[in-house]
């Protein structure tokens, strides 16, 4: 390899290690890798990495290549490579580009492919756990799943990719890219699908039996809390928090977010299903319901069917008769154990009953106390709860007979008896209740004695006489029953008789003979035409005798008497019965009156008002009407009218039609009119103050106002009157009727509209200026808590109350239905806004909104934008610039007054900025160590909150230069030094340059003072080089030498003061001297061009300068002349070795820093050196062109002067 070969192959080398490099990225698996290309040798690489356009520090690796994880995390990735000892940047910035959407929708994805290839096909991939092609594309088709992927891009070889995944499925996250080969699925450039699904199906958990009164938490689970893939994504985001949605009974709970919910259990919970969703971008399914199961005892038993106890609270029952059945139940959970025991009046103790809680068929006897249902409960056995049926026993046993103290009498014994003795009879009845009893004499059963008081009747006989011979029996016997009254009922008309129908009841044992029922008139005769049954009920011993009795129509009936046995049993008033009356009926503000005839001089009737088919007693009343105020409570209103001394009924039923209706709203109105008039009009009316005609019908017209009317009746003369009203107000409330004459207005038979209008638009009241963490209450207030006409139905329900509704930021609370709204302030109060509304029958219009003021201090300061800190928690800024604008915000109510104030470091002080929370346009100066937000609460003015911001101030002063220690340097001064004389350093003629001292700083325009130093120095040979010979051309007896000095000089040499000397010593005229400046400092190179003599000897030849030597060059005789290839030399580089200067660097104890940054400048010493042959064989062709030129010119000259020998010389040439 010749020396111009060797050049040009170290200038490729260079070439290629100094170019750009070629990066290339890659996604995996949720990574960006990228690659360079480079030589294999380079040992290491200066990188640094940027996210999101912010960068990071320099690293040194190893190796082509670099991955930065999580990129997901990131918009984009920068990435900025150094190879060494090459300052050149190769930079690339790889933009994260991700897609989310959720299952079932559908997505588009786009980018922009490189190219597009002319042919063959473009191929996208899908990639997350394997990779997959989905669609090609071609010049002129497109290969797909259609029901899956639609392409969109047009034309098809377009190089925006643009497509379409239909009905997304978590498989469908991953990666997606494009190109003509296989690695373009994972190559950069793509984009990521991230699909979110519902989260998994929750659980409830938690301990749901618990005792009423404590709290429970009832826990919503997810088993996987994050339902996004690709997986490495979902990692990304593994404690990201769900929120909450619970439900009672399928409706939402409103402000129930957390996964605990939190209850105070109450018994009712017991009926409640609780469920939740967990929402995360999406809402899962429903969790499977739970109820709560709480524990509880039971206040009370409850016996059904209720036991129908007497005024003594007993329960009346035969002695042998069952009981029940009677179901005991006890509100317990669990069930409590239930029992029925009876008590034994004789021992006093408790027998068991039944082991359940239903008690049947156990028959009684007269030592049952009472039947106890006893509820244990079982997880607190100590715990228990009874009922007592307490019992009133009836029984009556056989009379028993004594007589003269001590002496039994049998049934049926014949007692022996002395005449003119006493005989003293005792009959004893055990009965409960106690009976009556009788003793009675012969077969006509006279009674001689009577008793109801005791259980003993006592009968003494003084004196016996024969005749007191006879049978004597000891009955329990009749008597009426005080608990009912004689109820008499007036029957028919039979031809000159009347019948009259006696219900009267008795107690009796044994059961009365119907028989021996008989009625006396009031003149003491005997009725025979009368007919009597007897009916048992269910009082013990007790009958409903009724008589149906056919009495004369006399003028004056008088007082009958009902006998039994002979015996007046009661009495019964009966007076003669007058004629029917007529009642009518009107209907004024809200009242029914009540109108009859009759005989004027009848001073006063008796009546009963029945109030929905319920009957009250009687009254005397005055006069012949009687009102029935507030008619509008009842559904109906019966009257019995009778006369004095006619026990006639004369009944009417008055039926309080009414109809509601809401404003705004339409309503039918119908009735039954008695009749329809053959002529004349049949008007309907309409009252509510005042009454007014509404509808006037014919029988073949009708006149209405028909944008308020309309008469739907047909045929027009139908006694079915139905019209119908429009767009309700409230002045259409009232009484609706009709008749041919006004008074029909007001008589009965109308109908009651009653309108419902919304209550008066509310308005909310409450003091909501309160400090957080204290309770509020807040009062929706209506002006007219009544909206109903007409005003005798709205005065009826004056406590009607109202049930409300209330909103905050227009969604309903839940819940919330009371007129005052309580809530425990917190800051985010003030956020919201309240509303409210009424409700009668009808909603009220929304009330005005209100904003709860929550008062409150700061817990912290913020200042944005947010000051960027460096590692010591600095703000970096340059003297000089401005600060901000920053914003400094307190969350206080009410606001806070906000200052800025800055700390000089010199003084220590600190020194205002601004009045307002906007700190903008200050000058930065390198005393200001910090700007401090404070925040006074106006209320409390010893409340304050401070927030600084702590300067980093870069500055950069201009550089200060001196030299020999105190003379100044000024800018762009020349410095003139001897050389060889000391200048902090030892100065060479290679030290001559231009020097600038720099200060640079990070984020600042570097500052520099330039001077140059310009060593004084004598011409001399350069030693780095070699003094070059090339031999030149033959002319004539003459020939050519070029000779090349390198030498050093400054000031920069003269090349009219080169000379040269042959060796005799005679001056040389015949040169041509070329300056030439090198790359190195005063480094110049003197090509001289001689033409020399053609002798034998040519000796040491002499170059001087200014008449002094500065080298010899000895030149010998040319054998012949000489090749080009052999008239050029040898070229030689000569580097200087920095090893020594490394060795004096390290046993200095510098860092390792500077050891490469010496290494770092020998590289570019061998690389200038290197372009400095390149120059030098540049002038060598130079100088070997002028040399021909010069040899061309002499030939000539001599072909000019001997023209004679001229063709010969051509001819040899």
């Amino acid at each position: 390899m010749n020396t111009l070969q060797l050049v040009a192959y170290f200038g490729f080398i260079l070439f290629a290690k100094g170019g750009p490099l070629h990066i290339t990225t890659q996604f995996i698996d949720g990574d960006v890798s990228f690659f360079w290309n480079g030589d294999p040798w380079v040992p290491y690489y200066d990188l640094s990495i940027g996210i999101n356009q912010i960068n990071k520090t320099w690293y040194r690796i190893s190796g082509r290549q670099y991955t930065v994880k999580k990129a997901l995390l990131y918009d984009s990735v920068s990435i900025n490579v150094r190879v060494p000892d090459d300052p050149s940047d190769n930079k690339l910035t790889y933009k994260v580009s991700k897609i989310e959407s959720n299952v079932n929708n559908s997505v588009k994805i786009s980018w922009t492919a490189p190219y597009f290839p002319r042919a063959g096909e473009y191929t996208i991939y899908h990639t997350n756990k394997v990779y997959r092609s989905i669609i090609s594309v071609y010049s002129n088709d497109v290969t797909l799943d259609q029901t899956k992927y639609e392409y969109h891009s047009r034309p098809l070889t377009s190089t925006n990719i643009s497509f379409e995944i239909k009905d997304i499925t978590p498989d469908d996250a991953g990666y997606y890219n494009g190109g003509t080969k296989t690695k373009a699925a994972w190559s950069g450039g793509g984009v990521v699908l991230i699909v979110h699904n519902k989260p998994s199906k929750p659980k409830i958990q938690g301990n749901i039996n618990i005792l009423v009164g404590n709290s429970l938490e009832l826990t919503c689970t997810c088993t996987s809390s994050s339902s996004t893939t690709p997986e490495y994504y979902a990692r990304l985001h593994p404690l990201s928090p769900l929120s909450y949605t619970w439900f009672v009974n399928s409706t939402q709970l409103y402000g129930e977010t957390n996964k605990t919910l939190k209850l105070r259990v109450t018994r009712n919970y017991k009926y409640n299903q609780y469920s939740c969703t967990a929402n995360d971008k999406l809402v899962s399914d429903w969790s499977d319901p739970v109820i709560i199961n709480p524990l509880y005892t039971s206040d009370k038993l409850t016996i059904s069917p209720r036991p129908s106890l007497n005024l003594y609270n007993k329960l009346p029952v035969k002695e042998g008769e069952s009981i029940g059945p009677y179901t005991c139940t006890a509100d317990c959970n669990p069930p409590c154990d239930m029992t029925w025991k009876y008590k034994d009046s004789t021992s006093g103790g408790f027998f068991d009953v039944a082991s359940s809680g239903l008690l049947i068929g156990h028959i009684v006897n007269r030592s049952i106390a009472l039947y106890r249902c006893i509820a244990q409960y079982s997880p607190d056995k100590d715990f228990k709860v009874i009922e007592n049926i307490i019992l009133d026993v009836h029984y009556l046993d056989e009379p028993q007979l004594v007589y003269n103290e001590n002496s039994p009498i049998y049934t049926y014994e014949e007692l022996q008896v002395q005449e003119n003795t006493s005989l003293h009879l005792h009959c004893h009845v055990n009965s409960n209740p106690t009976p009556t009893i009788r003793l009675h004499r012969g077969g006509n059963a006279n009674v001689i004695a009577e008793t109801n008081s005791t259980n003993w009747l006592n009968h003494t006989i003084y004196s016996l006489q024969c005749s007191d011979s006879d049978e004597y029996t000891c009955t329990g016997d009749l008597r009426l029953n005080s608990k009912d009254t004689v109820e008499l009922i007036n029957g028919f008309k039979v031809g000159s008789q009347r019948t009259v129908i006696i219900k009267v009841p008795v107690i009796a044992y044994p059961p009365p003979v119907t028989s021996r029922f008989s009625w006396v008139d009031p003149k003491g005769q005997m009725i025979n035409r009368t007919n009597v049954a007897l009916l048992k009920t269910h009082e013990h011993y007790s009958y409903l005798i009724t008589s149906v009795v056919l009495l004369p129509e006399v003028e004056h009936y008088g007082e009958y008497s009902v006998q039994y046995n002979g015996k007046s049993l009661t009495k019964i008033p009966i007076t003669k019965r007058g004629g029917p009356l007529h009642i009518t009926t009107q209907f004024i503000d809200g009242d029914v009156s009540f109108f009859w005839n009759g005989d004027p001089g009848v001073p006063f009737f008796y009546l009963t008002i029945g109030n929905n088919k319920t009957n009250i007693t009687w009254y005397l009343v005055y006069g012949r009407q009687y009102t029935v105020k507030n008619a509008l409570l009842y559904d109906s209103i019966s009257i019995n009218v009778r006369a004095p001394d006619d026990p006639t009924d004369n009944k009417f039923t008055y039926k309080v039609s009414k109809i509601e209706g809401n404003v705004e709203n339409s309503v039918k109105i119908s009735w039954t009119a008695p009749f329809f008039p053959k002529a004349g009009d049949y008007i309907i009316y309409h009252t509510n103050k005042v009454n007014r005609s509404i509808i006037s019908v014919c029988s073949n017209d009708v006149t209405l106002d028909q944008t308020k009317y309309e008469y739907h009746s047909r045929p027009l003369t139908s006694t079915n009157i139905s019209f119908e009203i429009k767009n309700i107000t409230p002045d259409d409330a009232g009484y609706y009727n009709g008749g041919t004459k006004a008074e029909a207005a007001g008589s009965g038979g109308g109908v009651v509209l009653i309108v419902h209008n919304k209550p008066s638009k509310p308005n909310i009241h409450g003091n909501r200026n309160i400090l957080v963490g204290n309770s509020l209450e807040l009062t929706c207030t209506c002006n007219s808590s009544s909206s109903t006409t007409p005003e005798y139905y709205a005065r009826l329900h004056p406590l009607s109350s109202l049930s409300y509704t209330w909103y905050v930021n227009n969604t309903q609370l839940y819940g919330e239905t009371n007129k005052t709204l309580r809530l425990r302030v917190t800051r985010n109060h003030k956020y919201n806004q309240y509303s409210c509304t009424s409700r009668d029958k009808l909603e009220s219009d929304r009330s005005d909104p209100v904003k709860i003021n929550p008062m409150y201090t700061s817990d912290k300061l913020t200042i944005s934008p947010r000051p960027s800190l460096n590692l010591y928690n600095k703000l970096p800024v340059k003297e000089g610039e401005t600060i901000g604008p920053y914003t400094c915000t307190a969350d206080c109510n009410p606001p806070c007054d906000m200052t800025w104030k800055y700390k000089d470091t010199t003084s220590g002080g600190f020194f205002d900025v601004a009045s307002t929370a906007l700190l903008g346009s200050h000058f930065v100066n390198r005393s200001i160590a910090l700007y401090r937000c404070i925040a006074q609460y106006s209320p409390d003015k010893d409340f304050k909150i401070i927030e600084n911001i702590i300067l980093d101030v870069y500055y950069l002063d201009e550089p200060q230069l001196v030299y020999n220690e105190n003379s100044p340097i000024y800018t762009y001064e020349e410095l003139q030094v001897q050389e060889k004389t000391s200048l902090h350093l030892y100065c060479h003629c290679s030290d001559s340059d231009e020097y600038t001292c720099t200060g640079e700083s990070t984020g600042l325009s570097s500052k520099k003072k330039v001077f140059r130093i310009n060593v004084n120095c004598d011409l001399r040979l350069n030693s780095k080089d070699t003094v070059e010979l090339i031999k030149g051309f033959e002319v004539g007896s003459q020939r050519t030498v070029i000779i090349k000095i390198p030498v050093i000089a400054y000031p920069p040499p003269v090349t009219s003061r080169f000379t040269w000397v042959d060796p005799k010593g005679q001056m040389i005229n015949g040169t041509n001297v070329a300056l030439l400046k090198t790359h190195e400092h005063y480094s110049y190179l003197i090509t001289s061009v001689v033409l020399l003599p053609e002798v034998e000897h040519y000796g040491e030849y002499s170059v001087q300068y200014n008449g002094k030597p500065l080298t010899k060059i000895p030149i010998t005789k040319r054998d012949n002349l000489l090749s080009e290839s052999e008239r050029k030399s040898t070229l030689k580089i000569v580097t200087t070795s920095h090893d020594e200067t490394r060795r004096d660097v390290k046993t200095n104890g510098q860092e390792n820093q500077n050891v490469l940054d010496l290494e770092i400048e020998k590289l570019k010493l061998e690389n200038r050196k290197l372009h400095e042959e390149i120059q030098r064989t540049q002038l060598e062709k130079e100088t070997l062109q002028a040399a021909r030129n010069l040899y061309n010119a002499k030939l000539m000259l001599i072909l000019k002067e001997n023209k004679e020998i001229a063709p010969s010389i051509v001819g040899q040439l």
